[in-house]
């Protein structure tokens, strides 16, 4: 069915595709904004227990420990969601998820026996004391723990079950938050107790998801051969992780070493703040891999990828310039004066995440076309950028200068992504729109932290007017795209 007139032509199926993946970011995204409100509201508990030097050493051995959960995974995960669609039989596809699991686990395995021989190396290349070796080896057991959970969660996604995922999510992130706040706040256990209360959550729902799954995870279902050909397809994402680990977190190193844990605490208390974006981008990018490979044989799918796009980028931008242009008022509820300095670093990786996301609606070509080496190699190009400017830029700008070389890497990324992607699967996006529209978002951030009052309401009466001024302008300019003002005539 169309709708059309000489002006606009809405075609039904485009509209009921796009409300279809809007339904369930939703769903997607409810756990983890309800979670991570629940955390925020921790944070003042926190950030009076834990000094900057605490979050600094905190954040440290976290990113750590990402880059080897990055690896353990062997780009798997997502070999797993298009193999998964190969065939309907239900025997093959618990090929699929077993093979993956096993294999993780030996990975982990050995991952964890390598913390526990190098961690007093680690400890001391990082802090220059032995004092953190502990943490090392305690987070280690995330890795093992870790396994089962996700792959319920990738379970769940490709069998388009969001609300189950949802409230799988959102129970594992419950029982995280509970333990955190039982081990720090009551029994004084510091960072230790933010590692431990992973472990045990982690634990827990390991043995709720073997209930979930039953006889998907039996090891007879491992298949050497269904192993190979998941790897030969995810041989290119296995160094991406390191790169995308480079690309994002690495920064965080080279503060440690140039001006230390506090730096490196304010650091993450701007990232922080900032990932209250991602959570929403990742609602997003949870249901846009299962959603977009269910419709690519559809004759209208195209023209949904490209609408999606522009409302991503509408919908996305608008909240990223609200977290960036008010961030100090949010530091300012959520912390205490040591960590308001950190509102500069949010204002700047809020759009990196909005680039994150963007990214998985980029690559869309090159994983129907089964070849992820141009994303690979994307990666790598933002990776190496980073690697060699990290020192100067730090080294000169601080805190602020990292954020910064990480938001313009992570944009050459996303370029290069839709110029390989567009080369094996061409989509008429609408580039110019979405140009204009991260522009004016970015701009609106800018202009409020450039330009301040010396009174607290001034200042947010002025931003609340550069907000809904932006505001106004971008969607004065994307409404097009979806709405269609005149009248219109239904026609079959």
């Amino acid at each position: 069915m169309r709708y059309t007139n000489k002006l606009f032509t809405i075609n039904w199926l485009t509209v009921e595709g796009i409300r279809s993946l809007i339904k369930e970011s939703f769903a997607y995204g409810f756990a983890n904004i309800v979670s991570r409100f629940i955390g925020f509201l921790l944070m003042p508990l926190y950030t009076r227990i834990l000094t900057p030097e605490d979050y600094g050493a905190l954040n440290v051995v976290n990113i750590t420990l990402m880059l080897a959960t990055m690896f353990s995974v062997l780009g798997l995960d997502g070999a797993t969601h298009v193999f998964y669609w190969e065939k309907e039989d239900i025997g093959y596809r618990k090929k699929v998820f077993s093979t993956w699991l096993w294999t993780q686990v030996l990975v982990c395995c050995i991952l964890i026996v390598l913390f526990y021989l190098v961690s007093d190396t680690l400890s001391i290349l990082l802090f220059s004391s032995t004092e953190y070796s502990a943490l090392f080896r305690i987070s280690s057991l995330i890795l093992i723990t870790g396994i089962l959970p996700s792959i319920v969660i990738n379970w769940l996604r490709v069998k388009r079950k969001p609300w189950s995922t949802t409230w799988y999510s959102l129970l594992m992130s419950l029982i995280t938050i509970g333990l955190n706040i039982w081990f720090i706040a009551y029994k004084g256990w510091g960072i230790q107790g933010f590692f431990w209360a992973q472990i045990i959550s982690g634990l827990i729902m390991t043995i709720l998801g073997v209930a979930i799954m039953k006889d998907w995870l039996l090891f007879n279902f491992f298949d050497i051969s269904l192993l190979k050909l998941m790897l030969k397809y995810s041989l290119p994402m296995i160094p991406t992780p390191i790169a995308f680990w480079v690309l994002n977190f690495a920064g965080s190193y080279f503060i440690q070493v140039l001006y230390g844990e506090s730096e490196v605490g304010l650091y993450q208390t701007g990232s922080t703040i900032a990932s209250i974006m991602l959570l929403i981008v990742s609602s997003f990018t949870q249901a846009w891999g299962p959603f977009a490979m269910s419709i690519k044989e559809q004759k209208n799918a195209k023209d949904i990828y490209a609408k999606v796009l522009v409302l991503y980028t509408v919908v996305s931008g608008m909240l990223a310039s609200f977290i960036g242009i008010f961030s100090n008022e949010i530091l300012m509820l959520m912390t205490t004066t040591a960590y308001l300095e950190a509102h500069y670093v949010t204002g700047i990786l809020v759009f990196n995440s909005v680039l994150t996301g963007m990214n998985f609606i980029a690559a869309l070509g090159l994983n129907i076309n089964k070849n992820m080496k141009p994303y690979s190699a994307a990666i790598f190009k933002g990776a190496l950028i980073n690697l060699i400017l990290y020192y100067p830029v730090i080294l000169f700008w601080g805190k602020e200068g990292s954020a910064v070389l990480t938001l313009l890497s992570s944009l050459v990324v996303c370029v290069w992504i839709f110029y390989a992607a567009n080369k094996v699967y061409p989509i008429k996006y609408r580039y110019v729109d979405c140009i204009l529209v991260f522009t004016l978002f970015i701009t609106g951030v800018g202009v409020a932290k450039i330009f301040s009052f010396n009174y607290f309401y001034e200042n947010l009466l002025f931003k609340g007017l550069i907000f809904f001024t932006i505001a106004f302008l971008v969607l004065y300019f994307t409404y097009k795209h979806f709405i269609n003002y005149r009248s219109v005539t239904a026609n079959n």
